[in-house]
């Protein structure tokens, strides 16, 4: 039996990385990470290369002679309408930007059930957060045309980390977590109904007793509902011998039922 948040007075109170391609490999861009796609044949010129790098404003700031690097390194992938190029937290292939067609960048319900994120048109860049924090995928990037796509892997991207100061690199590091998290909200109020979210609000704070104390309007802002909601869905979970509400903590009972009724869609 495990302490949970408590709720004295009406206030709740808790109670990879971005994988680089071997040494050896071909174009040392770690390409190889990415499932399916056919590597393009021969034919797409440097200067194309480049002038698709300079659209992006982090790599336009580079060295003309960084930017070449790049551009000799990165592998240049076909893919067919549908085909999958990044599963969500898989390790990150590295930076994806699009020569021709469209990319999604979508989250997937356990049941199935997607939310698409973005589109991505030529000359886009997709997963720039993961590539540069050195973080898992935080989406899945199918294509949602036939689509031509650079990828620049997370060793070609060294020049870009090099240019960095300590303190920049930490705050990349910590944008990148950020960002990661706001997905994970967005699947949960998009893909998963209130008890579930309720029961992954509770098992994060239970975890966290450090975290601030919320009021049940606190809570209901939270999930993205209202505070009849989260009373009801309460209710629910005590009914359900999941939770028990003793003198104001609320208490984890089913541990393991609560971390699989987060994950209901």
């Amino acid at each position: 039996m495990a302490a949970g948040p408590s709720w004295p007075d009406g206030v709740m109170t808790p109670s990879d990385g971005c994988r680089s391609a071997d040494a050896d490999s071909p174009a040392g861009a770690g390409a190889a990470v990415i499932a399916g796609g056919a590597l393009t044949p021969a034919g797409v010129s440097l200067a194309e290369r480049l002038s698709l790098l300079e659209r992006l404003p982090y790599l336009a700031v580079l060295a003309p002679a960084a930017r070449r690097a790049i551009a000799a390194a990165l592998v240049v992938r076909s893919y067919r309408a549908g085909e999958v190029l990044v599963i969500e937290d898989d390790p990150c292939p590295g930076l994806l930007i699009v020569r021709s067609g469209r990319l999604k960048a979508s989250l997937l319900s356990p049941g199935g059930r997607e939310h698409i994120l973005d589109i991505f048109g030529p000359g886009e860049a997709v997963n720039e957060a993961e590539a540069l924090a050195g973080i898992p995928s935080a989406t899945t990037i199918a294509a949602l045309d036939d689509a031509s796509v650079l990828v620049v892997g997370c060793a070609a991207l060294t020049p870009l980390r090099d240019q960095l100061t300590p303190a920049a690199r930490a705050a990349v590091q910590a944008l990148g977590g950020r960002c990661r998290h706001l997905v994970t909200v967005v699947a949960d109020l998009s893909l998963r109904p209130v008890t579930a979210r309720l029961a992954r609000l509770l098992l994060d704070y239970a975890t966290q007793p450090q975290r601030p104390t919320l009021t049940r309007g606190q809570m209901a802002a939270h999930l993205g509902t209202v505070r009849e909601m989260v009373s009801r869905s309460l209710r629910d979970l005590e009914r359900s011998g999941l939770v028990r509400i003793d003198k104001g903590q609320i208490v984890i009972v089913e541990r393991q039922a609560l971390e699989r009724l987060a994950e209901r869609c």
